[in-house]
């Protein structure tokens, strides 16, 4: 795990594209901010995370979303599909990491390059979709290991 510094900031980029990035997209100006599903956009909307080890194997993580300062979960259903990638909200007054946190484990797949796991049966993988039609920034979503489209690039923003 080399290349991830815990508690620094790093964007996540799809293997798939040069400038397809985890995000959340536009998110109306309300506050707080809703929870939103993190989806695969250009680099204008890109978001900027922090990864927790949980343990000393580096494997396992919390992951954050900087900006809104919310922790990436998963929903089983969002606008019909199935096991969205989400990102869940701290409750004010609630425990630091809020109900819906997913502990991800990071299976590396080459240099700098990583298959982001959910916990548990199936071996379920952050997946960017392939899409055809109106659909331009789609929802990622967890499928089992093989799918196209899961492998991530974990990049670190270096800082002055």
């Amino acid at each position: 795990m080399a290349n991830i510094m815990p508690r620094a900031p790093h964007l996540i980029r799809s293997v798939d594209s040069e400038d397809k990035w985890a995000g959340t997209g536009p998110v109306p100006m309300i506050f707080p901010p809703p929870a939103a599903p993190l989806r695969v956009i250009d680099g204008s909307f890109k978001n900027k995370f922090v990864f927790e080890p949980l343990g000393d194997d580096n494997s396992k993580f919390y992951i954050k979303e900087l900006e809104f300062d919310y922790y990436v979960g998963k929903v089983d259903e969002l606008d019909g599909k199935k096991d969205v990638v989400k990102l869940v909200q701290k409750l004010p007054g609630g425990p630091d990491k809020p109900p819906g946190a997913v502990e991800w484990i990071l299976v590396p797949d080459g240099p700098g390059v990583y298959r982001i796991q959910y916990p548990g049966p199936g071996n379920l993988s952050w997946t960017a979709p392939i899409t055809v039609g109106p659909e331009a920034h789609p929802v990622i979503v967890l499928e089992p290991e093989g799918s196209q489209g899961q492998l991530w690039e974990i990049v670190p923003i270096l800082r002055d």
